[in-house]
């Protein structure tokens, strides 16, 4: 059952796969899959393929880079949509991010049955589809989140804000934002604002302890929302 996932429950259980001899990296994945389940919001993540293994049919697969390892990989890439309440997380949708180097190859999308249709979707318009049809079906989130990726897609912002549906999405340091003051860098707003602007408050309990970010509510012109550092 989805209400028994807990952080507590994924570590007593990644502790007795190993025992159980498990490799340590099926273990780790299915590890981070877990805990994936309870952090994530619309996520991207890797799918690795063994480079050795990996045909062309395989849909997607390039070497790209990926936050989930770090690094470039031979891989496809999905975006996720995960929903979270009090009571259980569970992922609802998923789509597979295809890069230019395969839509700009209809031969090679036909040969591994991709839709005649599919154009190149940046990962912040997979995740503004996904999310339209889960506000579609009838889900009432509250707000939805997302890392860096889906905080500079104008498509996913503009989509939310038209449903009147909140959201908390990372940005990079370079993002503009208009106040009334003027436009600023994202980083140079976030160091401009006094100490006492900044209050601490916690993101939930996390694998080791409450993960605990500063927050300031900075007034800007088109939406407003909440400016967070570490």
């Amino acid at each position: 059952m989805l209400t028994g996932i807990t952080s507590r429950r994924i570590r007593v259980w990644h502790t007795g796969l190993t025992k159980h001899g498990l490799g340590a990296s099926t273990t780790a994945k299915a590890y981070h899959l877990l805990r994936g389940i309870l952090n994530t919001a619309v996520d991207d993540e890797l799918i690795k393929k063994n480079r050795a293994r990996s045909r062309r049919r395989d849909v997607g697969v390039q070497r790209q880079h990926t936050g989930t390892a770090g690094r470039i990989e031979n891989s496809q890439i999905a975006v996720y949509l995960a929903y979270a309440t009090t009571g259980g997380h569970a992922f609802i949708d998923r789509e597979l991010y295809l890069p230019k180097t395969w839509t700009a190859d209809p031969v090679r999308c036909h040969a591994a049955g991709v839709p005649q249709a599919r154009v190149f979707t940046t990962k912040g318009e997979l995740a503004a589809r996904m999310v339209v049809r889960a506000l579609e079906s009838g889900l009432c989130p509250d707000w939805v989140t997302g890392d860096e990726v889906y905080g500079q897609s104008p498509h996913l912002r503009t989509e939310l804000e038209e449903r009147q549906v909140g959201y908390v999405f990372a940005v990079a340091s370079s993002h503009r934002v208009t106040t009334r003051a003027g436009t600023y860098r994202a980083d140079e707003m976030t160091f401009a604002l006094p100490q006492r602007a900044w209050q601490r408050l916690s993101a939930g309990a996390g694998a080791k302890d409450h993960r605990f970010y500063d927050w300031a509510f900075v007034d800007v012109i088109k939406n407003y929302g909440w400016s967070t550092r570490r």
